[in-house]
């Protein structure tokens, strides 16, 4: 990623995705192939099947819906923005399988968590939450059905995962006090 006209990349430990992922051994699962490979790769790992679908399913609320029903699916991974008009027009009779909804890359509004636990009550909604300079994610929330009038939390951090909340100065600020997230551990690249 970046603003320039050259491509930037870093190398990041493979293991760091596993410290992402221990959470989600709960399996097995069905994932749509709309997620990122290293985390297709660990769930596969687990024994979760992978459905492949074709490329931009995410972007067609009925192609999803179709996709689940096909293939059973059991685990999604969207941005807020292609989960909204899911959550808007998607049948939840055709969804059932589903036990889990993954949201990262955009704030996730807890306007949407509300409609999403109304129309389809048994899905978990986790809240992921990782800078460009980390793996996937460094936090993750798992989403109250009572939502919050603020926001969603950014959640905690994964294992070998620190959060440090710091001011100009790059000291630390009493809790409650707005300060600059600093990320330290094996989850940065």
């Amino acid at each position: 990623e970046g603003d320039c006209d050259r491509v930037l990349a870093a190398l990041i430990d493979a293991g760091a995705n596993l410290h992402l992922m221990s959470d989600w051994q709960n399996g097995p699962y069905t994932v749509l192939d709309n997620t990122d490979e290293a985390t297709a790769r660990y769930l596969l790992t687990q024994g979760a099947t992978l459905a492949l679908a074709p490329h931009d399913v995410n972007r067609d609320p009925a192609s999803v819906e179709e996709a689940i029903e096909r293939y059973g699916v059991t685990v999604m991974f969207f941005v807020p923005s292609l989960l909204e008009p899911f959550v808007d027009v998607a049948d939840p009779a055709r969804c059932t399988s589903v036990r889990r909804v993954f949201c990262g890359g955009e704030a996730l509004p807890p306007t949407l968590v509300a409609r999403l636990h109304e129309r389809f009550p048994s899905m978990l909604v986790v809240n992921l939450y990782g800078p460009t300079e980390t793996v996937i994610a460094v936090s993750y929330w798992r989403c109250d059905r009572r939502p919050s009038a603020r926001s969603v939390p950014l959640g905690r951090p994964i294992g070998n995962t620190r959060f440090y909340v710091l001011d100009g100065l790059q000291q630390p600020v009493p809790v409650g006090i707005a300060g600059e997230l600093y990320i330290g551990g094996v989850q940065l690249a």
